[in-house]
């Protein structure tokens, strides 16, 4: 497995993207309180510059614990340095627990935005699996030399959290080897010690690593060709 020179410093590409999404990254509102397992964050995206976002956590309830869902803070805004631009738009798709299908709840106010996927019975102890998709209007900022896109992939959660993965899929036509691709804590200094595997297809890129608790939220930020979205 080889890593791409997007992530070797001896290259250009090492010289990447310099943004962060203003997103007010408050602390976690959870309703499960164990420690997570693995998040797994899909980002695809479409030629008009929407995504397809679809998360999958996993957790274990511990004995004592009363668990019923998941909920988690969501950008507002996508931005350079914190400059805010227009409000992001949101539109909650499918969500699953373990095998039982539900719709995620998701609130914006337009300075605060949460997605919520809970069951009205809490959950038997031992590992559960949650999935929530949804999609992302005006993420997107045109900048001079790309364009560009930034997300928080892993969030502070109480009890920690593990593990991560991450999958790129750029718009069709779009070779993934075109993409410049940083990881970042929330101040914008890029980390690299969460990057212990990297696999590039065809049509995406896939990260694994594991966790710096004390580093979060990890961001991703992506540099597309620049003008490519409308």
């Amino acid at each position: 497995m080889n890593t791409p020179s997007n992530f070797r410093e001896s290259k250009p590409r090492a010289k990447v993207l310099l943004l962060l999404a203003s997103i007010a990254f408050l602390p976690v509102l959870c309703l499960a309180q164990s420690g997570v397992d693995s998040w797994g964050t899909e980002l695809r995206f479409s030629k008009d510059g929407s995504l397809v976002i679809t998360e999958e956590i996993k957790i274990s309830v511990q004995p004592g614990e009363v668990v019923r869902g998941v909920s988690h803070k969501l950008p507002t805004h996508a931005g350079v340095f914190y400059q805010k631009t227009a409000h992001l738009n949101y539109t909650p798709l499918v969500g699953f627990i373990d095998s039982t299908s539900g719709k995620p709840v998701i609130s914006n106010s337009g300075d605060e935005a949460k997605i919520q996927l809970r069951d009205t019975q809490a959950l038997a102890l031992g590992s559960h699996t949650f999935i929530l998709q949804y999609k992302v209007e005006g993420s997107i900022l045109k900048e001079a030399a790309m364009d560009s896109f930034a997300w928080p992939i892993v969030r502070p959660w109480k009890g920690g959290v593990r593990s991560y993965s991450v999958k790129i899929v750029p718009p069709e036509f779009m070779e993934p080897k075109s993409l410049v691709i940083r990881l970042m804590s929330q101040s914008g200094e890029k980390i690299t010690s969460v990057v212990p595997s990297v696999t590039i297809g065809e049509s995406d890129i896939v990260f694994n690593g594991k966790v710096d608790s004390g580093r979060l939220p990890l961001v991703v930020g992506i540099g597309f060709p620049r003008g490519f979205f409308p």
